[in-house]
């Protein structure tokens, strides 16, 4: 499984409490999935001292305590796991979740735009926008904001010029390069917006 081009892996200190691992630097499914054998390995090899792991799209934020354990030995450790991280340190558990979208209108005020932007009809973006299974790439922003992987590349639609201050919940964006998110709460916003 851990067969990355070089420079990956790739270790950056991060403050000094916290080590990045980066696996790339694309929204990539494989890397995700590596992303979260690495996290699962590491549970299941604990280090003294390391606080907690944070999984992202294609890297993962060890943090540790300082005062416990020192940087290169955090190092260390992460390598030796991914060294011997295979596919099957991920069990999956899944819950497939069907969230039903308003498109268009006052529920969805990018539909027309985003259409135009990318000469579709309104009935192919939301053909293209509706016939993925997404997966949860990595949860950040706020409590409850799932980044998912999936989008078809031909909606990867760039940020709004200028932001909305307030996005009433629950609405769902689509952001470049490819994939789309779900924001649950109250908040700005600087992503075409659907209502769901």
């Amino acid at each position: 499984m851990n067969n990355l081009p070089d420079p990956f892996p790739s270790y950056s200190a991060v403050g000094d409490s916290a080590l990045l691992v980066e696996l790339g630097e694309t929204l990539d499914l494989t890397i995700n999935r590596q992303v979260f054998a690495l996290n699962a390995r590491l549970a299941k090899f604990p280090l003294a001292g390391v606080v907690v792991c944070v999984p992202g799209y294609s890297s993962l934020l060890v943090h540790y305590d300082p005062l416990q354990v020192r940087l290169p030995d955090v190092q260390g450790w992460v390598h030796s796991a991914w060294r011997d991280c295979a596919d099957d340190d991920v069990e999956e558990q899944t819950t497939r979740v069907t969230i039903p979208v308003c498109y268009g209108g006052a529920e969805g005020p990018d539909l027309e735009a985003l259409a135009q932007s990318h000469h579709l009809s309104l009935k192919e973006v939301v053909q293209r926008h509706t016939a993925p299974v997404y997966r949860v790439g990595m949860m950040g922003f706020m409590p409850g904001f799932a980044y998912l992987i999936g989008l078809d590349p031909k909606l990867a639609t760039p940020r709004l010029a200028n932001p909305r201050t307030l996005v009433p919940a629950p609405m769902a964006s689509l952001v470049a390069p490819a994939c789309a998110a779900r924001y649950r709460a109250r908040n700005p916003c600087a992503t075409p917006l659907y209502r769901f």
